[in-house]
């Protein structure tokens, strides 16, 4: 399993669009991915878990993949997350 911390960069947080292009950057993946805000846990590949978590802008998540192309999940859904406005 890897495991990476974020920060939250869009402006109006988790919100819908990045929920979306997040749960569909995680659908190319093979590795199960998980995404950690205070203590509550969202699966990565379902844009409605990811929008429960609630992650305003600046909250520091926790991306975490378990399987094949683990390494390369984290880090692409972290920069995608970086690079959010």
């Amino acid at each position: 399993m890897v495991t990476e911390g974020v920060t939250v960069r869009c402006q109006a947080g988790l919100h819908t669009r990045p929920a979306k292009l997040f749960a569909l950057a995680a659908q190319r993946f093979r590795a199960d991915i998980t995404v950690e805000f205070e203590g509550r846990q969202a699966k990565g590949k379902s844009i409605i878990s990811l929008l429960q978590l609630g992650a305003p802008k600046g909250s520091l998540l926790w991306v975490s993949a378990e399987g094949e192309d683990e390494r390369e999940a984290v880090r692409a859904l972290c920069e995608l997350l970086r690079g959010c406005d």
